[in-house]
């Protein structure tokens, strides 16, 4: 079974392309914000993917932790992502996919491989909690 969400743009149209969806989030208005940070629930988790959610948020946690430690990294404090706009943020997701997509066809090892897909998550959480703030100042 599939679940799609389709948001419209400011003129009532699709948003089809990731930055037609990027400018929608903008104009979404707070019940929907609001029925999309509370979508009911699809599945029943299992300790299993309890199990594999906690691994892996440890290691989100890891790695923004290591970015707020470094000064040349753009968004470099634990809630540096604050300071820019979701286009920002997304064009940052990009280069992270770049970087994962290098890690996939490298033979560099399984931990630089989960290390970027930390990072993609991460991005996409920092997009997630702008879009979010939005909702917030409503």
């Amino acid at each position: 079974m599939k679940h799609i969400i389709v948001l419209e743009t400011e003129d009532g149209s699709q948003a089809g392309s990731a930055v037609e969806l990027l400018r929608a989030v903008t104009f979404v208005k707070s019940a929907e914000i609001h029925s999309a940070f509370h979508a009911p629930k699809l599945w029943d988790l299992n300790d299993a993917d309890h199990e594999v959610l906690d691994w892996f948020a440890s290691r989100m946690a890891g790695k923004l932790q290591h970015h707020a430690e470094d000064p040349d990294r753009p968004t470099h404090t634990p809630l540096g992502w604050r300071d820019y706009d979701v286009k920002q943020v997304f064009g940052y997701l990009l280069d992270e996919v770049r970087e994962l997509y290098e890690a996939i066809n490298e033979a560099g090892g399984l931990t630089s491989l989960i290390a970027e897909c930390a990072d993609v998550a991460n991005r996409a959480m920092q997009i997630a909690d702008l879009a979010f703030a939005v909702y917030r100042k409503d």
